[in-house]
């Protein structure tokens, strides 16, 4: 399974995680066949979209840069993929319900 983590902002009430999660399993079924193909099949799930509090990603910067001395913050780029096991925890445990 496949998430999408993503900080909103605003104040607004409006169940925006639902909006986007239909929008990107639309557009990657239509970029891509294979994709399309296997949710066809239902042997993928679609792709969840989960909300995080604010300063997710800040608290996540900070967490990589106090694991690496050498690393310069003015350098650091926010990951497209979480492979570490605390890196999720982080995401996982900052989720809005």
């Amino acid at each position: 399974m496949y998430e999408i983590f993503y900080q909103h902002t605003s104040k607004s009430t409006m169940p925006i995680k639902f909006v986007l999660q239909q929008e990107v399993d639309q557009e990657l079924c239509t970029r891509h066949q294979v994709y399309a193909a296997m949710r066809n099949n239902r042997k993928l799930q679609p792709i969840r979209v989960q909300q995080v509090r604010e300063g997710t990603f800040e608290a996540l910067k900070d967490m990589v840069l106090s694991s690496n001395p050498v690393a310069f913050g003015a350098h650091f780029k926010t990951p497209k993929v979480v492979r570490r096991a605390e890196h999720l925890k982080l995401f996982i445990d900052r989720s809005v319900q």
